[in-house]
C-alpha cells in the first residue's frame, strides 16, 4: 500500500486530538497516563548525558536542507515529499501525546483550588514588605553556588512538597538535567533553559550566570511535570528555591522574580510608594541585575530574538495561552493568590 506508512502516524494524532479536545479523555491524560510516560522517557533520555532533542533539532534541519537536492532530481520527489510529510504528521501526534495536550488541561487555580486573589491594598504591602526583606536579606556575596549535580539533588528534594501540594506528578527516581549543546545559538535568540517534550529532557544554558541556575533548573522542571503555563512555571520555581534552606538558591528564587514584581507594583502603587520600595532593596542588587541584563544583551542578536519571540507568541496562543510570551509575567497574580490562600489558611 503506496501510504501504508501514513497510518500509524495518522492515528497517533487522532488519539492525541482526543486528549486535547475531550474533557474527560484529557483528565485520564493529565492524571494517569502523562504521569507515567514522562518517568519512562525521562529515565530513558537520561541514559545519555548529551541533548538528544538539540540533536534532533539539527537531524531535521539537515533533511530539510537535503530535499533542495532531492527535488532536483525527479524521480527522488514523491520519496522525499512523503517522508516530510510522515516526518511532520509524526513530530506533530507525538508532541501533543508525550506533552502537549496538558496545554488544554485544567489551569492553576481548577487544579489547585486556590482561588484567585481580589487586590486587597494592606495584602499587597504586606507581601511587597517581606519579598523585599526577604530579597535583602539572602543577598550574600560570599555565597558559594551549589555544583550541578548537587543542585539537582536539591532542586528534587524541593520538589516533593510541592507536588503534593500542588497536585502535581512526583518527579521520577533518575533525575536529571542536561545543558545545551548549542549554548551560543540559544543565547542568542534569548533561551536561557528549554524543556524538550519529545524525550522529557530539561535543558539548561551553559551560559547561565550563578544567580540564575536554581530559578532556571525549578522553572523547567515545572514542565516537566506537566504544567504548561510559563507564569505557573514561574511561580514554582519561585516556590521551590525560596523554601530552599540554602541562602543561594533562595536569592536565586527572589532574584528571578524581583523584575515582575517590581514592574507589577510600578502600575499598582502610587509613585512615592514605589520609590520608596525601590530605594529599600540594597542597590547591590540592582547593580547584578545590570550586570546580568548586560550579560544576555552582548550575547544576543536582536534579529534573531525578534524572529524566535514571534515563533514563540504564536505557538503558545496557538496552544491556548493567549497572552502569549506575556504570559511569563501573569506569576505575580499566581504568587498573590498563593500568598493570600496560605495567610488565610494558617
Amino acid at each position: 500500500m503506496r501510504f501504508k506508512a501514513f497510518i500509524a502516524p495518522v492515528i497517533t494524532i487522532i488519539i492525541a486530538e482526543g486528549f486535547k479536545h475531550i474533557p474527560w479523555l484529557n483528565d485520564i491524560y493529565t492524571n494517569y497516563i502523562y504521569p507515567v510516560l514522562f518517568k519512562i522517557l525521562h529515565t530513558i533520555s537520561s541514559i545519555l548525558p548529551f541533548s538528544i532533542y538539540d540533536i534532533l533539532v539539527v537531524a531535521s534541519i539537515l533533511v530539510l536542507l537535503s530535499g533542495v537536492i532531492f527535488l532536483w532530481f525527479k524521480r527522488y520527489r514523491w520519496i522525499y515529499v512523503k517522508t516530510i510529510v510522515i516526518s511532520i504528521l509524526w513530530i506533530y501526534g507525538w508532541f501533543y501525546l508525550c506533552w502537549g495536550a496538558n496545554y488544554f488541561g485544567k489551569d492553576f487555580y481548577e487544579r489547585t483550588s486556590i482561588p484567585k486573589a481580589e487586590y486587597d491594598s494592606l495584602t499587597y504591602s504586606q507581601f511587597l514588605a517581606e519579598f523585599r526583606d526577604s530579597l535583602n536579606s539572602t543577598y550574600d556575596t560570599t555565597n558559594i553556588f551549589k555544583s550541578a549535580k548537587e543542585l539537582r539533588s536539591s532542586i528534587k528534594e524541593l520538589y516533593l512538597p510541592i507536588c503534593s501540594n500542588y497536585n502535581l506528578p512526583s518527579l521520577p527516581k533518575l533525575y536529571t538535567t542536561k545543558d545545551m549543546l548549542y549554548p551560543g545559538i540559544y543565547a542568542a535568540v534569548g533561551v536561557t533553559g528549554y524543556y524538550g517534550p519529545i524525550l522529557s529532557e530539561i535543558h539548561n544554558n551553559s551560559l547561565l550566570l550563578p544567580e540564575e541556575v536554581a530559578f532556571t533548573t525549578a522553572h523547567e522542571t515545572a514542565h516537566l511535570l506537566g504544567v504548561t503555563s510559563e507564569a505557573e512555571a514561574n511561580l514554582y520555581g519561585y516556590l521551590v528555591t525560596t523554601s530552599s534552606p540554602d541562602k543561594a538558591v533562595r536569592f536565586s528564587g527572589y532574584f528571578e522574580i524581583m523584575p515582575y514584581i517590581l514592574n507589577n507594583a510600578r502600575k499598582v502603587v502610587n509613585d512615592s510608594t514605589y520609590r520608596a520600595l525601590y530605594e529599600s532593596i540594597n542597590p547591590e542588587i540592582f547593580k547584578l541585575y545590570a550586570k546580568q541584563r548586560e550579560h544576555w544583551k552582548s550575547l544576543r542578536r536582536e534579529k534573531a530574538e525578534k524572529v524566535q519571540n514571534a515563533a514563540h507568541n504564536t505557538y503558545l496562543r496557538v496552544n491556548k495561552i493567549p497572552q502569549g510570551v506575556a504570559n511569563y509575567s501573569e506569576v505575580v497574580a499566581l504568587i498573590l493568590s498563593d500568598y493570600e490562600y496560605k495567610r488565610r489558611e494558617y
